[in-house]
């Protein structure tokens, strides 16, 4: 079963057309939950798995793309 990812008319608020699969309301939550979870995993490479800082930015570098 395949799943239609075309794009359609933001919803009242948005400022871009967007994914079908992506509302406004769950965008703003997406992003708090993504950020979480991005700081978490920059701390789990950093205090448990003992990165260096350079490859802390790399990861974080390439994250942010």
């Amino acid at each position: 079963m395949s799943v239609d990812r075309g794009q359609r008319e933001s919803p009242a608020g948005c400022d871009r057309p967007r994914p079908e699969w992506v509302l406004c309301s769950e965008t703003k939550v997406s992003f708090f939950v993504l950020n979480a979870a991005y700081e978490q995993f920059l701390q789990h490479l950093k205090y448990e798995r003992g990165m260096s800082p350079h490859t802390l930015r790399n990861y974080a570098s390439d994250l942010e793309q």
